[in-house]
């Protein structure tokens, strides 16, 4: 409606001079105006915005909070669950063997040739291998069929027979403990610990250390204050008198004293070098050569003095000889007197 008076005016002004007349910007205003009116009578009030409690809010966000924690204990307890049970249905060998099935002994540097018959040379072997094989990830497969690579000698001569027996690691490695490492009994062991006394030229700790490796072999366990008497009973004599007994109470304490103590010993530990200098200063060759003496003045004079005058083979006195001597001629005067049966002895007037 008010579109269409605006048309209408804006015709009649055409129609005319062109200048507007006052009426007609007046009804325009008033229309205007009127216009107007009703778009701002048309707003509607706002209605105020509705608040929640605090209190309310508050127990409604714990609540959610709670009830987010024990979902996501929940969920964590049946993952726990689930992977347990994928672990514990999965064979370790497989996944093993599974990690790399690309990996071989071609840069493994261990050897065995089966001519010691010591057990622990072969475990010592066996560990070495089982060591690469996990760091190189090396399957099962392939170390069955690279372990010819390591054995030399009669180990070699003798997995040829046994190869095609052979299905799996597992039974090589047991085929090997079988041949070559055949475990000695208790009491061999110990023959071999009381016959590692210690030698003068050998020092404490390569003997502890030997011990200690007889000791690991046994089939049962002894007690470490047993061990360590028997270890201190096969030092030697100048360190037990140097480390007692009571001050030590474990292998590694009597390892450190027996250390300290060798090392004390070294210090003070004359050259024999300088030993058979000082002998050939004082003991005279068999050449006829005399020890070096003092080229002082008085030094000469009294070995010169000493060498001319007689010296008696009697008092062992310088300046006579035994048949000039007065205290031989005295007692073989006394000697005849009373071998002579005039002679009495004086009487004594009481």
């Amino acid at each position: 409606m008010t579109r269409t008076r605006q048309d209408a005016l804006r015709h009649r002004q055409q129609d005319g001079d062109g200048t507007p007349t006052e009426t007609g910007d007046e009804d325009t205003t008033g229309e205007f105006g009127r216009a107007e009116q009703p778009a701002e009578g048309t707003r509607q009030p706002q209605a105020p915005a509705f608040q929640l409690p605090e209190q309310f809010l508050s127990t409604l966000v714990d609540s959610i909070t709670r009830a987010q924690a024990e979902a996501n204990r929940t969920l964590i307890s049946s993952l726990m669950t689930s992977a347990g049970d994928f672990r514990a249905s999965t064979p370790v060998a497989s996944t093993s063997s599974a990690c790399a099935p690309g990996g071989n002994f071609t840069k493994c540097t261990a050897r065995f040739d089966g001519s010691s018959h010591d057990g622990e040379v072969l475990e010592a072997f066996l560990d070495a291998v089982e060591i690469f094989k996990d760091c190189a990830a090396v399957s099962d497969e392939h170390a069955l069929r690279g372990l010819p690579m390591l054995l030399e000698g009669d180990a070699a001569i003798w997995w040829r027979g046994v190869k095609s027996s052979v299905a799996t690691w597992h039974d090589a490695l047991a085929r090997l403990r079988a041949i070559y490492g055949v475990a000695q009994p208790a009491y061999k062991i110990f023959r071999q610990i009381f016959a590692s006394e210690q030698q003068d030229n050998e020092r404490a700790e390569v003997m502890l250390c030997k011990v200690r490796a007889l000791f690991a072999k046994l089939p049962y366990k002894v007690d470490e204050v047993m061990q360590v008497d028997m270890c201190y009973g096969l030092l030697c004599n100048r360190l037990k008198k140097r480390v007692p007994r009571e001050s030590v109470s474990s292998l590694d304490e009597l390892l450190c004293n027996t250390r300290i103590a060798e090392d004390n010993m070294k210090e003070y530990q004359v050259s024999p070098d300088i030993i058979k200098t000082r002998k050939s200063q004082t003991i005279p060759t068999s050449t006829g050569q005399h020890p070096a003496r003092s080229n002082s003045p008085c030094t000469s004079t009294v070995a010169t003095r000493n060498k001319n005058r007689p010296r008696c083979s009697y008092c062992r006195a310088f300046g006579h000889i035994s048949d000039e001597c007065r205290n031989r001629e005295k007692t073989s005067q006394i000697g005849n007197k009373g071998n002579d049966p005039s002679y009495s002895s004086p009487k004594v007037v009481r």
